[in-house]
């Protein structure tokens, strides 16, 4: 690792001809980070030439993941050669430590995988069999590393030195499952994600993997074979004023145990229009798989203008269980402070009541009048917009739906939650 961290400082003034003074502090936290492992969280993502790598619990290096456009296509593509009565299960992800040359570059690059332009000795990705076969024919160097991503995080870990502020919330208690909310899709089985009460972390509502579809089992008892189901939040999450981001969610595993490769996959788009594959999956041999509900946490570090997530259910012909559900979605993150307002500025803002069915007071000091105001859904979008002519402010909710909501006085104060009920 000290070699590499030299090539790399001998590459620094070259870089910095044509690369701007972020991407290479970045590529310096590249090689930082990976001279200790991660322990803050589920996993770790950093953005660099819009590449993301990503961490896992307990290890040092980086992999690189599948980045790809439709999930379904590509999971239908990846699931094609499996043949369950001889057990062969291409669709199995595999770690493995490339050559970099020429010829891998391009190759991976058909796979869903770029490589960032200054690594050149060797990087490690995650791959399905179907396509480490392809490597294979193509003579391409790599080393099978059985011996990464072992060091499973069974709960949350979450690092909390920086004060974390609310972005986005969804616990599928305003909002139904499907619905304008959410994209989705329910495979050839005709059977996909739904909001059920049957079982939840917090409040009354949960999301399970196999409730909507007339191919579905009875509701809450089982998931169905040959799945392949998948739901994502329909609008970008703005996440611009905020660094360091968090995901975080409750899950409930039980997937069927014997021969099986069922598996749950987490997908993340960051702005970009596609969707990059998490390599932290669910599977029955998962240490999650009927522990109960445990939250997991994954790292988004540095600033991303928005976030997009998408949840996975793949099942195959031989058996079923339970399933997966969902629950309590959120995304935070450590504010940005470009507004010139000092933190005891920025935190003189006070709403009451809060919870509320109608109206909202917002109490500020003097320095914040004038200042507009605006109020936000879940997923971002304004629905209200208004100016602070007094320190003692009432806005009417009574026309909202119930649900969650932020407010943000000003162009770069951080948002508060509110709750209509």
């Amino acid at each position: 690792m000290n070699e590499i961290k030299n090539q790399f400082i001998s590459l620094t003034v070259c870089l910095m001809a044509f690369m701007g003074q972020s991407q290479t502090d970045e590529i310096q936290k590249f090689y930082n980070n990976q001279t200790s492992p991660f322990l803050s969280a589920t996993s770790e993502v950093l953005l660099i030439e819009n590449i993301p790598l990503e961490r896992l619990y307990g290890e040092k290096e980086y992999v690189i993941c599948p980045t790809i456009e439709n999930v379904d296509l590509y999971n239908s593509r990846i699931h094609s050669k499996d043949d369950m009565v001889t057990g062969e299960n291409k669709s199995f992800f595999q770690f493995i430590e490339v050559e970099v040359n020429p010829t891998s570059r391009n190759l991976l690059d058909t796979k869903g995988i770029q490589i960032p332009s200054f690594i050149h000795d060797k990087i490690l990705v995650y791959l399905p069999k179907i396509d480490v076969e392809d490597l294979e024919k193509a003579t391409i160097h790599y080393t099978l590393r059985s011996d990464y991503g072992v060091k499973e995080s069974s709960s949350s870990v979450m690092d909390e030195k920086e004060e974390k502020s609310l972005i986005y919330s969804e616990g599928f208690e305003a909002h139904s499952l499907p619905s304008s909310e959410f994209n989705t899709s329910i495979g050839t089985l005709n059977c996909g994600w739904k909001d059920v009460s049957c079982a939840n972390y917090g409040g009354s509502w949960s999301a399970w993997c196999a409730g909507n579809g007339a191919g579905c089992n009875t509701l809450c008892s089982s998931y169905g074979n040959n799945m392949g189901a998948s739901f994502s939040n329909k609008y970008y999450v703005n996440t611009s004023s905020y660094i360091d981001l968090w995901l975080k969610f409750y899950i409930y595993l039980d997937l069927y145990d014997i021969g099986s490769n069922d598996e749950l996959s987490r997908y993340y788009d960051l702005g970009s229009g596609s969707w990059t594959l998490s390599a932290n999956s669910y599977t029955s041999s998962s240490s999650l798989d009927e522990a109960g509900w445990t939250q997991q946490t994954f790292f988004y570090s540095g600033n991303h203008s928005n976030f997009a997530y998408k949840f996975y259910f793949y099942s195959n012909s031989i058996g079923t269980s339970t399933g997966v559900y969902i629950d309590d979605i959120e995304i935070t993150g450590t504010y940005n402070n470009t507004s010139g307002l000092d933190e005891h500025q920025i935190s003189e803002v006070k709403i009451f009541p809060n919870p509320t069915h109608d109206f909202i007071t917002l109490s500020v000091e003097k320095q914040l009048l004038g200042q507009p105001y605006s109020i936000f859904d879940n997923v971002g979008r304004i629905v209200s917009i208004g100016r602070l002519n007094s320190t003692q402010s009432t806005v009417d909710l009574t026309s909202f739906e119930n649900g969650i909501y932020f407010i943000q006085v000003g162009d770069n104060t951080k948002r508060i939650k509110i709750v209509k009920l």
